[in-house]
């Protein structure tokens, strides 16, 4: 799995909920090598992303809900979000990549954050994990090209999600499996 993927997080537990914290949360996105697609002749020539190209960042306050170290729920009303990219790939399609305009290097977004975990002891040695993360851009809008035709339709509805899921299961002290 070529993924970086850091969240750091401070809560400050309210006193009428002790469930509850005003969180501020920092996370950052990106991955270690190249990726490529392969449905282009000579694939290995020509990357589409690079180490830390893209990177996201997301800053976000809001509050969480925290139940023992099984469950959190984070929503964030306002979080910014910022996108960076070598301009080598986003020049290369008309309508640019990783959301950010042809040519250029970066996208600033402005939305509400929703970061959801959870992990269920199914059996003695199998565990469930599940991650959902959804961003939605209140700054979202069409896309176009040199010419001023819309290229890619774009509006706060288009909501972007990542949704892990991993079972594992420890077979003995020396071996575990893991379905993710």
């Amino acid at each position: 799995d070529d993924r970086i993927d850091f969240t750091s997080k401070y809560g400050y537990r309210l006193d009428t909920a002790k469930d509850f914290y005003l969180t501020t949360l920092f996370n950052f996105k990106s991955q270690f090598t190249q990726g490529f697609d392969y449905e282009i002749p000579k694939f290995d020539t020509m990357p589409t992303s690079n180490a830390f190209s893209p990177a996201y960042f997301i800053f976000a306050q809001g509050l969480e809900y925290r139940k023992g170290s099984n469950l959190t729920i984070f929503f964030s009303p306002i979080a910014a979000r910022l996108t960076v990219a070598n301009s080598l790939y986003t020049s290369r399609k008309p309508e640019g990549a990783f959301g950010i305009e042809f040519g250029k290097t970066s996208r600033f977004e402005l939305g509400a954050y929703f970061s959801g975990r959870y992990v269920a002891n199914i059996a003695e040695n199998m565990t469930y994990r599940t991650r959902v993360d959804l961003y939605m851009n209140y700054l979202a809008k069409d896309v176009t090209d040199a010419t001023g035709a819309v290229v890619k339709k774009d509006n706060p509805g288009n909501i972007d999600v990542l949704w892990d899921n991993l079972f594992s299961y420890k077979v003995n002290k020396s071996i575990s499996l893991a379905l993710g």
